[in-house]
């Protein structure tokens, strides 16, 4: 997981749709149906976190290789226009999904106080209506570049992270 914002990057809208399209695209068939993960994907929370995730993930290394891989992916991507509208619809739904009045107060709670614009939430469902098969390809070396950069941390079974090449240090947090 990564911030945008200390990484020096602008997000919008398209963001989310581009996290739709890895996560039930690219990450899916790469790692979950290959390579045999529970579940993966790719989350976008605008201006805040860049992440991709596994779990219950049998192979580490393959998994980090097919991470390393989505930039370049989504670089090429030429989506029919029927699932790209459903990408687009997906997000703007999971975006407008009702809410309990809990979830809602805490939402709104967060946003007073990172002192987001009045109408940031409908500025990013602009950004997703407006997203393009080319705005998700422009985004293609940024999204290389995050699964480059981005910090590593796996927790998972002594035996998964010994087994790994990627140079991680186990260390034991149950005793």
């Amino acid at each position: 997981a990564a911030d945008p914002r200390a990484m020096g990057l602008a997000m919008d809208g398209s963001w989310s749709v581009a996290a739709t399209v890895l996560s039930y695209d690219y990450l899916w068939n790469e790692i979950r149906v290959k390579g045999g993960a529970y579940g993966c994907g790719f989350r976008a929370v605008a201006d805040r976190q860049l992440c991709f995730y596994t779990y219950r993930d049998p192979a580490i290394d393959p998994s980090i290789e097919r991470i390393a891989g989505a930039g370049t992916w989504l670089s090429t991507f030429e989506p029919d226009p029927l699932s790209f509208e459903g990408f687009i619809v997906s997000s703007v739904a999971s975006h407008d999904a009702p809410q309990k009045p809990y979830a809602l107060t805490r939402r709104q709670n967060i946003e007073f106080f990172t002192k987001r614009p009045v109408n940031w939430r409908d500025e990013l469902r602009d950004g997703m209506l407006a997203t393009t098969p080319d705005k998700l390809r422009a985004l293609g070396e940024t999204i290389s570049r995050v699964a480059e950069e981005a910090p590593l941390c796996v927790f998972g079974g002594r035996e998964v992270i010994e087994r790994s090449h990627a140079g991680l240090k186990a260390v034991d947090l149950l005793a």
